[in-house]
């Protein structure tokens, strides 16, 4: 027993040492945690591992201490990276406002979230001012443009009807893909307990939900899918083959250990491949482009599953993260292509999406709003066009993205933070607008009275109106149909043309200008392009004839209540004998050319035609038997004129 007592003294004192310790300990931590310094070191270790709402915990701490311009300015970028635009925008203006040697990446970062909030002419001066020190910076400079031309953005606001679609449950929620009856998102939810927390916003790490539409079309309760799709960490965005039983999605791949030890260092996200095995979801394979020194994230599979998108900051591409694609070649993923540009920019171009003929995506390295914006690209895999911004409403000054088409080509979802935090939001592509619009004029000069015609060909409809007292017309024709339009007026030649709103999606008017010849009889006419040349004593017609004579014969095709004569001449060498023939051999080219041409396979009829061959009895110059002349002189008079006879 006393053995035991000695024994329990002695430990009794060394613990009162380790006590003593303790609370030497403890006094320093809270003498220091009263202390900026402390709060900096802590928010800086935070930061460096992308903790960024802990690291904006203590720098708001260090902040109330010791309101410095550098502290504020680290506390605003943990807001940018968190997508909270007003409290770093309020931080940036004290930061740079106190500030002596500003990095021009700050003003540069300053300016992207004053887009982000609507305040474009602050944004302006922050990229004259970056530029000035960067002026080589392409990205900035598109910025700065985005800026100074804003109207383009909201020239068609009525073209897409958007309201949030109703998806409840979540912190955050974005990237929607079709599956099933459904869709599936990305969700945040709050974290249940700390040692769930995701460092960089506080909150539970993002995994992928599945939500059933009703049989009105409506999105229900969100269930997260189901398997070991759904691990310890962040999860989507994903997309789905046809058939519903192959999964492709984003992944953080971490090593083990505790969740805070694996943010000290940048571990890049990986797409993984998961197969259905009855309701559940296992692993299947890694994609084979995965790499543990960049990131290859955000895949879309195209409906064939012919194709997979993805993107990526691997080595090599445009600068930041690039949109690449993989195609399936017997059974395995090919060699990924970079999209390249005008697709790609030194900046972010993330969250693809394709659809039938039509290639979706968000970036924030073209003109834009603010933020990422949505861009369109028309074409086929591996061919597509140059990106289309899909404006206001669809963008906002906030960050908008991840658009996916349902199969009616008309309605979709995308996600956008335009409300504080990212939304599940649906739109609806209304019918676009279109109007036809021109002037008619004579000469140049306004035709004020002209009657425009317009024909539907596709409903049979025909409609009429006429120019204002500029010779101005505004038309608003149907979506989907064909047009032939003409412009008439007493006294005066009628001109038509054909238009279409077929497959046009934009509210840009179609543009249709007119110029009317008066009609006088026996007067040369002068269609288009003038009269028809030829070579010195030849008859063959030139290449550049042709263009003239099918102008002619579309205005016999608008007219055909007109005759005309094709009066052949020729110049003054020769004799007046040899002069006739070649004139006439000339008159009668133009003729077979344009007997044997048709026009919605009508020919013209021989009768409105009166070929004459003149010789070269009326010359247009001084140039007649005994003169000197330029061959270029000599040449105005090897022609042949059109006149209107009737």
């Amino acid at each position: 027993m006393l053995q035991s007592y000695k024994g329990f003294k002695y430990q009794s004192k060394k613990m009162k040492s380790r006590f003593r310790e303790i609370l030497s300990v403890c006094f320093v931590v809270i003498m220091l945690s009263g202390c900026a310094s402390y709060y900096i070191e802590q928010g800086d270790t935070q930061y460096q591992a992308y903790g960024y709402a802990k690291a904006a915990k203590f720098y708001e701490k260090a902040y109330a201490k010791k309101p410095k311009a550098d502290i504020a300015i680290k506390l605003a970028d943990c807001y940018r990276n968190m997508n909270n635009y007003a409290n770093a925008e309020k931080y940036f203006a004290k930061g740079i406002k106190d500030a002596k040697d500003l990095d021009p990446q700050v003003k540069l970062n300053y300016g992207k979230v004053l887009m982000s909030v609507g305040k474009y002419d602050e944004a302006k001066e922050q990229f004259k001012t970056y530029l000035a020190e960067k002026p080589g910076d392409f990205a900035a400079q598109l910025l700065l443009s985005s800026c100074n031309d804003l109207g383009q953005f909201y020239k068609d606001t009525t073209r897409y009807s958007v309201k949030d679609a109703g998806v409840k449950g979540f912190i955050n929620a974005y990237s929607p893909t079709f599956y099933k009856d459904g869709i599936v998102v990305v969700g945040e939810i709050a974290a249940k307990r700390e040692a769930k927390q995701n460092p960089g916003t506080l909150n539970a790490y993002q995994d992928l939900y599945f939500i059933k539409k009703d049989k009105d079309g409506k999105l229900g309760k969100a269930e997260p899918l189901k398997g070991s799709i759904n691990d310890d960490y962040h999860q989507g965005p994903a997309t789905f083959n046809k058939a519903g039983t192959m999964a492709y999605y984003s992944s953080n791949i971490f090593p083990k250990g505790k969740a805070s030890e694996k943010y000290e260092k940048e571990y890049n996200v990986q797409i993984r491949v998961d197969s259905l095995v009855g309701d559940q979801w296992k692993k299947a394979a890694d994609f084979p482009y995965n790499n543990q020194d960049y990131s290859v994230e955000h895949p879309s599979i195209s409906q064939d599953g012919k194709f997979l998108y993805f993107s990526s900051n691997m080595p090599g591409g445009q600068g930041g993260y690039d949109l690449y694609m993989c195609s399936l070649e017997n059974g395995q993923w090919a060699k990924p292509v970079n999209l390249g540009p005008p697709i790609n920019t030194a900046m972010d171009e993330k969250f693809p999406t394709v659809s039938e003929g039509r290639f979706y995506f968000g970036s924030n390295g073209h003109k834009n709003i603010g933020g990422y914006d949505v861009y369109l690209c028309k074409g086929e895999n591996g061919n597509w066009k140059s990106p289309i911004n899909l404006n206001y409403p669809l963008n906002t000054k906030a960050d908008d993205f991840g658009l996916i088409l349902n199969t009616d080509g008309k309605t979709g979802y995308f996600a956008s933070n335009r409300n504080g935090s990212d939304r599940i939001f649906e739109f609806v592509m209304n019918p676009p607008i279109i109007y036809a619009k021109g002037k008619i004029t004579e000469d140049g000069q306004p035709l004020a009275g002209a009657t425009i015609i317009f024909e539907n060909k596709t409903t049979g409809e025909i409609d009429s109106l006429q120019t204002d007292s500029n010779g101005e017309y505004n038309y608003k024709l149907t979506e989907e149909s064909d047009y032939l339009v003409t412009a008439r007026k007493t006294g005066y030649l009628k001109k038509t043309t054909e238009i279409s709103t077929k497959g046009r999606e934009e509210n840009d008017p179609i543009v249709s200008d007119f110029d009317l010849m008066k009609i006088e009889i026996e007067k040369p006419v002068v269609i288009d392009l003038g009269v028809v040349f030829f070579d010195y004593n030849k008859y063959k017609l030139r290449k550049e004839a042709f263009p003239v004579l099918d102008g002619v014969i579309k205005m016999l095709m608008d007219n055909p209540e007109v005759r005309i004569e094709l009066g052949a001449h020729t110049d003054s060498r020769g004799t007046d004998k040899y002069n006739q023939k070649l004139s006439e051999r000339r008159a009668n080219a133009v003729y077979n050319y344009m007997i044997s041409k048709k026009i919605e396979k009508v020919k013209i009829n021989k009768k409105r035609l009166e070929k004459v061959g003149y010789g070269e009895t009326k010359p247009v110059n001084e140039c007649v038997d005994g003169t000197v002349c330029s061959d270029e002189k000599h040449q105005q008079n090897r022609r042949t004129e059109m006149k209107i006879l009737k």
